[in-house]
């Protein structure tokens, strides 16, 4: 998912796929620590016209505490070779 173009969504427009996060992992983001993985953005598919937090729910809910609106990432489409923009 790496290829697909790093797009804003609004952070209200995705739907987490996990029930739970590590608080420990969400503070030590919140204190600057690394993110997992070679990707630094949130990876969403967008399916049936919902966006779906696939990986980076840390990084989500993170961003909806601090009140930003909007949240860059990546969106994979199913079925496309290629991401595609969210709306």
């Amino acid at each position: 998912m790496v290829e697909c173009p790093v797009v804003a969504v609004r952070t209200a427009d995705l739907v987490p796929t996990q029930e739970h996060v590590v608080i420990a992992r969400l503070l030590a983001l919140d204190a600057g620590g690394p993110c997992e993985g070679p990707d630094p953005y949130p990876h969403i598919v967008a399916w049936c016209g919902r966006l779906y937090v696939h990986n980076g729910h840390h990084r989500w809910l993170r961003a909806l505490l601090r009140g930003r609106r909007w949240l860059l990432v990546r969106v994979q489409t199913p079925g496309s070779t290629q991401g595609t923009e969210a709306s």
